[in-house]
């Protein structure tokens, strides 16, 4: 079952900007962006994201505590599909 998708495409958090970001991710994508420059290496090769520096890019950023759990939701989404990428063989 579910929403139409005639109605989704109608809601303005269901459209996507010029870079094919939907707007309700846009804030997710840019702290992943902002954290392209925090990878942590390990032995084996990049083991992950730095977390330490997310308190600079939540204040620089202006995002508020209430947001923050949402948007690292996203931002280990993005990590771990880019990890597989980076860890690919082949």
């Amino acid at each position: 079952m579910g929403i139409p998708l005639e109605f989704l495409e109608q809601s303005e958090s269901f459209k996507k900007n010029e870079q094919g970001i939907y707007p309700d991710n846009q804030k997710i994508v840019d702290v992943f962006i902002d954290m392209m420059t925090q990878w942590r290496p390990g032995t084996g090769g990049i083991i992950g994201l730095v977390y330490e520096a997310l308190p600079t890019i939540w204040k620089a950023r202006g995002i508020k505590r209430k947001q923050q759990g949402e948007i690292l939701d996203g931002l280990q989404v993005m990590e771990r599909a880019a990890l597989e990428i980076f860890h690919k063989k082949g």
